[in-house]
């Protein structure tokens, strides 16, 4: 029996619950632990993080929105139709809605933290930070590390899920 349209469409969330929990990880797992190292200076260490969340703003963000909206339709639809996929779907959403609540109280303000810390660096050149703040935006890495760990546990568990929905 061939694909049906709705079958395509549940391979592309998938998949792309996937993806953008794996490039998410990567921040996580890769690139901040890089930032880290004891040879990058301050200066480079703000201005990395501040591209780094003025580029997931940008492509990100949305398009993790897209999948919680996706995730709701695809519940709407199975539902309507009497299709039992919906109860895999409400969970995608579940799962997804909260990062969103997530990011607003415990990830958004380290990040604006660090960009003021950047700017701070900008116009006072990496002098303009102290010992204490140094180790305050060590701190903070740190503490974004740990709690960007939900922006990536979260989708790859929906596209988990996802994927044992594609089985039924």
């Amino acid at each position: 029996m061939a694909p049906t349209a709705f079958q395509y469409v549940q391979i592309a969330f998938t998949l792309t619950l996937a993806f953008l929990s794996g490039l998410s990880a990567c921040f996580t797992l890769w690139v901040i632990p890089l930032l880290q190292l004891p040879r990058v200076p301050a200066q480079a260490k703000a201005a990395e993080l501040t591209h780094l969340v003025t580029l997931g703003g940008r492509y990100l963000q949305p398009a993790s929105r897209m999948l919680g909206a996706a995730s709701f339709g695809f519940t709407a639809w199975s539902y309507a139709v009497g299709n039992d996929l919906w109860r895999y779907y409400l969970l995608c959403f579940a799962l997804l809605v909260p990062i969103a609540v997530w990011e607003i109280y415990m990830i958004f303000p380290i990040n604006d933290r660090v960009a003021e810390m950047d700017q701070q660096m900008l116009k006072g050149g990496s002098e303009a930070l102290n010992a204490e703040q140094e180790r305050e935006l060590g701190r903070l890495l740190d503490r974004w590390t740990k709690m960007h760990t939900v922006r990536f546990v979260l989708p790859g568990l929906a596209a988990v899920v996802s994927a044992i929905a594609l089985s039924h």
